[in-house]
């Protein structure tokens, strides 16, 4: 696989992986009763993941560290040690550390994950991920117009703003059969007002790409920031599950023949949202925040569709109506669209700043350039005027003429 079509397939598989750490948190939260302790074991096993793969991939770099370093002989030993002792490391300049908002992006996280688990049993897999298309698109773009906390600045511009619509039109092809046939299990009004929350999660989604992509920055880790992201969801689900326990007693009692209900399978749910952390960080600084969202969008979109109409999970079926798929097939070609707007925009900025580059040489053809001179009082006769100038030519090529 290339790095171009990896890079435009891994946020699609990503967005695959939200869509089944949803259906694995909400069929943990039908077997032990509550939504945020489900959420909290979810989180728990991406910590220990996370960990896991930290901690490897520090003994690597160690490993590779000793193995490329020069083995000192005797006689440099022996020079060292009379050397005077260095001087206090001063910390590097410049260098960013670790701030108090830095640890927002696990908060966000947990938050994000208890809506999806809470909901997406309630309204549908593909309603929750189409209302978190409207957050996450709109976020997405207005972040990569601004250049938002340093990240790079890309411009929306009219072909972006054609993707971005035809890509809401699919996401509300989807919807609207809800709305129209009641397709869910609530009413109508708590169907909408549940997607207007998924909506609102999902404007929080580019915020926490964002903020994980400075925890990386300082402490030069991407991996190391999805640690401490899930560290800190998990450290604010397991407050929130105690507290939740404390205020219903029934919930605690039942908490042990929940667990030993629940099957395997339901404890992996940690895993797909490791992944997508790991990638938003890797990604999204190269390709854009816009461009990384508009890839797991389609993922999204297309998983939901899928687990909806099998009814993934043990969840009631919704069946792939025509109208869905046309809304999905729609969504497409909004994401193809943003993807060729990226390119194109891309290859302009290039030629711009090549043309820049080049001077008077870019210039219309009528530009007259001058030439520089390398000695003025060669061009000019002793007496003033201008030097006649040398007739180099030939004495055949003045027969011929």
């Amino acid at each position: 696989m290339g790095p171009k079509l990896a890079l435009a397939t891994l946020p699609f598989i990503a967005g695959i992986g939200l869509i089944v750490q949803s259906g694995i948190n909400a069929s943990l939260m039908d077997s032990i009763g509550h939504g945020i302790l489900a959420a909290c074991v979810s989180f728990a096993g991406g910590t220990l993941l996370l960990f896991l793969l930290y901690v490897a991939q520090r003994a690597s770099e160690k490993r590779k560290k000793w193995a490329t370093s020069p083995v000192p002989s005797r006689s440099s030993a022996d020079e060292r040690s009379e050397d005077p002792p260095a001087a206090p490391r001063t910390p590097r300049s410049g260098r960013p550390g670790l701030r108090l908002w830095h640890l927002i992006g696990g908060v966000i996280g947990a938050v994000f994950v208890t809506i999806l688990t809470i909901v997406s049993p309630l309204i549908g897999f593909a309603v929750v991920f189409v209302t978190l298309v409207l957050g996450q698109l709109t976020t997405s773009l207005v972040f990569d117009h601004v250049g938002f906390a340093g990240m790079p600045r890309r411009p929306f511009s009219k072909l972006k703003a054609v993707g971005a619509a035809t890509l809401l039109v699919g996401a509300f092809l989807t919807v609207v059969q809800l709305l129209v046939n009641n397709d869910a299990d609530v009413g109508t009004g708590t169907a909408a007002v549940l997607a207007l929350l998924c909506a609102f999660s999902g404007t929080a989604a580019p915020l926490q790409t964002v903020i994980n992509s400075k925890v990386g920055a300082a402490i030069r880790s991407p991996l190391g920031a999805a640690l401490l992201s899930f560290a800190v969801g998990t450290l604010v689900l397991l407050l929130a599950s105690i507290v939740v326990c404390l205020i219903d007693q029934g919930v605690w009692s039942g908490l042990g023949d929940g667990f030993q209900a629940a099957r395997w399978w339901e404890y992996s749910g940690g895993a797909p949202g490791a992944v997508y952390v790991y990638l938003a960080l890797k990604l999204a600084p190269t390709v854009g925040i816009a461009t990384f969202f508009v890839s797991l969008i389609a993922g999204q979109l297309s998983a939901s569709l899928v687990l909806d109409h099998i009814g993934a999970f043990g969840f009631d079926k919704r069946s792939a109506s025509a109208l869905r798929v046309a809304g999905v097939l729609t969504a497409f070609i909004g994401v193809a669209i943003i993807q060729y707007a990226r390119k194109h925009d891309a290859g302009l900025a290039r030629a711009s700043s090549f043309k820049g580059a080049s001077g008077k040489l870019s210039g219309p053809a009528s530009t007259v350039v001058e030439m520089p001179v390398k000695d003025k009082t060669d061009a000019m006769a002793p007496g003033g005027g201008e030097r006649p100038r040398n007739d180099d030519t030939s004495d055949e090529e003045k027969g011929e003429t």
